[in-house]
């Protein structure tokens, strides 16, 4: 039986995307109000994959 561990995946806060992205937490927030990105809510609490955040960082190769 061949086991193999991934790493959990990261998720970033509001604040944390918005500084990664370079924009104002307010427009991250309207970035996933408008559903441009994805979220994981917990309650009050949003967070937001990494993943997803880096894939509007990286232009799509055509």
């Amino acid at each position: 039986m061949n086991l193999t561990t991934t790493d959990p995946p990261e998720f970033l806060s509001v604040a944390d995307a918005a500084r990664r992205l370079g924009v104002s937490p307010r427009t991250v927030r309207r970035w996933y109000s408008a559903r441009k990105i994805s979220v994981i809510r917990q309650g009050r609490v949003v967070r937001i994959p990494a993943s997803g955040v880096d894939a509007l960082i990286t232009p799509a190769v055509s």
